[in-house]
């Protein structure tokens, strides 16, 4: 974990399920590279860790409950306390449960609200308050509460900031896109 304010926080993203979360990733990296986030390539050097999950796929969730589950016993053994992020689908869809039975998680972020994780991310550290935000998959919400715009815009959003000029982490014949 960064010991010092002048370095920049460090993310690690794991990524379950479907492509799509794939895509959802990658925005999420670039968006967060973006807001002066570096990109850790292992949870044990990050002082935040996204689950970006899906619930499309059952498997995933059990994974996803599994990582919490080994993700809480180092952060008790090793006495470092990381962010804990859980986004995507099954952030949406058991927003509660996570919030009662995984107490290590402290930002739930559904798929819709990927655009909002720096902003998140800045609440839980100026505060180390838990953030919820998770709503309707057809619609976004501004700050001030009021629906601003559907989904489809702000994956066109999301996609324009991208940083053409960087070299793609992936193979560059391959690109996934909602549908």
């Amino acid at each position: 974990m960064n010991s010092t304010s002048d370095q920049p926080k460090s993310v690690f993203i794991d990524t379950y399920g479907c492509q799509m979360n794939v895509l959802d990733s990658e925005l999420v990296a670039q968006n967060l590279r973006d807001a002066g986030y570096a990109l850790a390539t292992c949870a044990e050097d990050a002082d935040v860790i996204l689950l970006n999950t899906c619930s499309v796929r059952e498997l995933s969730e059990h994974k996803v409950w599994s990582a919490l589950g080994r993700l809480q016993k180092q952060q008790r053994d090793d006495g470092v306390k990381r962010c804990v992020a859980v986004l995507g689908c099954m952030a949406e869809r058991q927003a509660k449960e996570l919030q009662t039975r995984a107490q290590n998680v402290d930002i739930v972020c559904g798929p819709s609200n990927l655009a909002d994780l720096p902003d998140l991310l800045q609440r839980y550290f100026d505060g180390k308050r838990k953030q919820v935000h998770v709503q309707s998959a057809t619609e976004t919400t501004s700050k001030s509460g009021k629906a601003s715009r559907r989904v489809d815009d702000e994956v066109v959003a999301r996609l324009t900031r991208l940083d053409m000029t960087r070299e793609p982490e992936q193979n560059a014949a391959q690109a996934f896109v909602r549908i």
